[in-house]
């Protein structure tokens, strides 16, 4: 089933930086069945033109923005947190190899002294 705005998708790039992360793409619904028929009953009483030109609004695309401001931050956040994962695993794999080194020439030591 379609509607009048059918194909009037919104996209809104995704930016971390100056460096594009994605696309946020809305769609809008249809309204309602029973919406629809009052709307068009209005609309041969008053005929007068909508004030809104096609399915977004201004709200509508404030909202959509802090949307995509909003998933481009938990990217953000959900990069960095891989970063810290990674750096944090390779961190205690380098001091393991440290203190496996320094513990045991230290053994040794109390292995010749007894």
């Amino acid at each position: 089933q379609s509607h009048s705005h059918a194909g009037a998708a919104l996209s809104v790039p995704l930016f971390r930086g100056s460096q594009t992360v994605g696309v946020l793409i809305v769609w809008p619904s249809p309204p309602p069945a029973s919406s629809r028929s009052d709307n068009l009953n209005k609309n041969k009483e008053k005929q007068q033109p909508s004030i809104v030109k096609g399915p977004w609004s201004a709200q509508d695309k404030e909202q959509i923005s802090r949307a995509a401001n909003s998933i481009s931050m938990a990217l953000l956040m959900d990069n960095e947190r891989n970063v810290a994962r990674i750096q944090t695993d390779q961190f205690r794999v380098a001091l393991a190899d440290n203190l496996h080194q320094l513990k045991n020439p230290v053994q040794a030591l109390r292995t010749f002294g007894k």
